[in-house]
């Protein structure tokens, strides 16, 4: 695909990449670069070419130079900090029919964010613990709260999301 732009399916028809763009992300190299300063998302600030030039010398021990020889662009980001990381949160929290509350990001945040991995845990972190929860509430024929069919989050003092709903509803027959 990165030499010709083509490639072969196993029924023999070749598909044509060669107007397509391919991203790759990589944190290769990030454990390298020097925080203090930075640059990217953050407001601290690091040189572009300082950067630059410390993440692909790792990169080049990573990758082989035909692989490296085939891309024709970097891009260069810092890791996400937590008031990025909690913008993120609350786009994929969109279709979750829960208020978007400070407690609640703050809870998504402490439980699924590292500045290692950066927000990779956070979507799954939300499916498997906020939309689990609301979806059980739910199909439970829980109300919610608040006007809108929004539900209620409350982290307990435990650490826990809890939704809070309105009683039951009665089953028409």
């Amino acid at each position: 695909i990165l030499d010709d732009g083509t490639v072969t399916d196993n029924n023999g028809r070749v598909l044509d990449f060669s107007k397509s763009i391919f991203i790759f992300t990589s944190n290769e190299g990030m454990s390298k670069v020097d925080y203090e300063k930075s640059l990217g998302f953050s407001n601290r600030k690091i040189s572009y070419e300082e950067s630059k030039g410390q993440i692909l010398k790792t990169v080049k021990k990573k990758f082989s130079p035909e692989f490296l020889n085939r891309i024709d662009n970097f891009v260069f980001f810092n890791p996400l900090t937590k008031e990025d990381a909690k913008q993120i949160a609350a786009l994929e929290l969109k279709g979750i029919p829960i208020r978007k509350t400070n407690p609640l990001l703050n809870f998504i945040i402490n439980n699924s964010y590292s500045e290692e991995y950066g927000a990779r845990n956070i979507a799954r972190f939300i499916k498997n613990e906020v939309a689990v929860k609301t979806a059980e509430a739910l199909l439970s024929n829980k109300k919610p709260t608040r006007l809108g069919n929004m539900y209620s989050p409350r982290i307990t003092k435990a650490g826990e999301l809890e939704i809070i709903t309105l009683p039951e509803r009665k089953k028409s027959v």
